[in-house]
């Protein structure tokens, strides 16, 4: 039996399961709405390339995280539905007032873990920095106060520039695209976000700046996220997704395939940068 058949007679068996339950638990579990409604919500974030991409003429989404959906609503016999929001940031507000049923891509913090329940690491994030006239070689070269660094709100970027320049003069954005165009109008000296991100950054604008990789280098876990709640049925099976999927080598292949699709070669990231 193929791990697909597998992870489908799991799910029935867990749709059988909750059938058998009260309309209202049905209805409060996450694992109930998705395999009794046949979908599965995703959020997706415009201009967040190589993660989420959306074709303005035809909207179209694809994008790393859209794949990784589409291949986890097959394996629970359900469709994907790509439901768009703001931000990083927004995303989480949509999984808690129950317009999305997981989020791709989402890092964990002490103060998330109090709101949402986070999976297995899919793959890990290195930070990295983007810089104009400002050396980045370390993190110290930017804990200063003279240092303008651009961060998008809500976003893990926020958190790691906060946390290892807390002496810089940081601004915060609500997109990623107000971040790159305060680099590009001088209004910040640079920017801190994910190698993915950023090579897809530097690759539309090529004066950007710099990138590098600052020590101590300073990474995060990339995780799937879901609301809390007693029924774990949801959270157990993507568990068993990201073990899977890790083990036999597939996310580094999304990773790698999902920036050649934006047009750049593997070769590009940073050495310092790990999956």
């Amino acid at each position: 039996m193929t791990f697909g058949q597998k992870i489908k007679r799991y799910a029935a068996a867990m749709g059988l399961a909750l059938a058998l339950a009260s309309p209202a638990a049905a209805q409060d579990s996450t694992w109930g709405r998705v395999t009794q409604g046949g979908k599965l919500r995703v959020s997706g974030i415009p201009n967040e390339a190589p993660y989420y991409i959306k074709d303005r003429k035809t909207g179209e989404w694809s994008g790393i995280f859209i794949e990784m959906g589409r291949d986890m609503a097959k394996g629970l016999g359900v469709q994907l539905e790509v439901v768009e929001t703001g931000s990083w940031g927004t995303a989480v507000l949509d999984l808690q007032s129950g317009k999305t049923d997981v989020h791709f891509g989402q890092n964990p913090s002490p103060a998330k873990g109090k709101v949402l329940h986070f999976s297995n690491p899919v793959h890990i994030n290195t930070f990295n920095t983007i810089c104009r006239n400002v050396e980045s070689k370390t993190w110290a070269d930017l804990n200063r106060p003279e240092v303008r660094i651009a961060v998008d709100g809500g976003s893990a970027h926020e958190m790691i520039t906060k946390r290892n320049a807390p002496k810089a003069s940081i601004t915060v954005y609500k997109t990623r695209d107000e971040v790159i165009l305060a680099v590009v109008s001088n209004k910040a000296d640079c920017m801190v976000m994910t190698p993915l991100l950023g090579l897809d950054a530097l690759k539309k604008n090529p004066g950007l700046g710099k990138m590098s990789v600052p020590a101590p280098v300073v990474f995060t876990d990339s995780c799937v996220a879901t609301v809390p709640q007693a029924d774990k049925r949801m959270m157990e099976f993507i568990n068993v997704w990201v073990a899977y999927h890790r083990g036999m080598g597939q996310v580094r292949t999304w990773l790698v395939e999902g920036l050649e699709k934006i047009g750049i070669e593997p070769t590009s990231i940073p050495s310092e940068v790990q999956f």
